[in-house]
């Protein structure tokens, strides 16, 4: 008798492993969202662009590229200490 859909995950049925009583996750994301999150967390547009294998580097600066890029470390002590 072949293995049923069951059978996996110690048994736990498909339906019942996503309605687990509390949600892990509370906000909604979509693949897009973890390949921008990947492309800004990156040092550069050149890793991202790397990373995500685009052919073309202006689509990686124009879509994926959505966290603004921070102040340097000194404007940031500047700025925490009012100057």
């Amino acid at each position: 008798m072949a293995p049923s859909h069951d059978d996996c995950c110690g048994g736990v049925k498909a339906k019942e492993w996503f309605l687990a009583p509390e949600p892990v996750i509370t906000e909604r994301f979509t693949f897009h969202d973890l390949r921008a999150k990947r492309a800004s967390d990156a040092e550069d547009v050149m890793e991202a662009n790397e990373a995500l294998t685009h052919d073309d580097l202006r689509t990686t600066q124009k879509i994926y590229r959505r966290k603004p890029r921070s102040q340097s470390g000194r404007e940031n002590i500047r700025q925490l200490a009012g100057y």
